[in-house]
């Protein structure tokens, strides 16, 4: 999604446009840079339209989970839920994945995340996230075993 400039309240003396100097700006001010919105992921029904929003480096790391879990687990579903990407697994919610502003996260359990918290230490976590970012992105080795601890943990169906 594109939004104009002009819809976009601004700061005076601030720009948005990409490569604008001071020396440059007045060249360069009939340019909208590329704008997107958390609020179009907000109103997301598909997982697609939720990645549709974000900015492109964003969304290519969140592909990037999406397209490794479903290769670990063939069998999950897609789904939004509380607004956020959901892979569901057995009926249940396997892992979210979500944009910030400054960083992305990362839900795979807390069940998960207390049994390999020693490996997380390069990483803010809360009880159910992680948080990442586009220049630390967790390994695909260390999302595989947090996926597989939640799968294994959903498969003797521990509530």
């Amino acid at each position: 999604y594109v939004l104009h400039r002009s819809s976009i309240p601004q700061a005076r003396g601030t720009t948005r446009e990409f490569g604008a100097t001071p020396s440059n700006l007045s060249h360069r001010s009939s340019i909208a840079a590329p704008q997107y919105t958390r609020n179009m992921a907000n109103t997301a029904e598909t997982i697609d339209e939720y990645l549709d929003a974000l900015d492109p480096v964003q969304r290519q790391a969140l592909e990037r989970i999406r397209s490794l879990v479903t290769r670990l687990v063939p069998e999950v579903t897609e789904r939004i839920s509380y607004r956020m990407p959901t892979l569901m697994y057995e009926g249940r919610a396997l892992v979210y994945f979500t944009a910030s502003k400054k960083h992305l996260s990362f839900y795979p359990s807390s069940w998960a995340i207390d049994e390999l918290k020693d490996q997380l230490s390069p990483w803010t976590t809360t009880q159910h996230a992680i948080q990442l970012t586009l220049d630390n992105p967790l390994p695909d080795d260390l999302i595989e075993a947090l996926v597989r601890t939640h799968q294994r943990e959903i498969d003797t169906h521990r509530q």
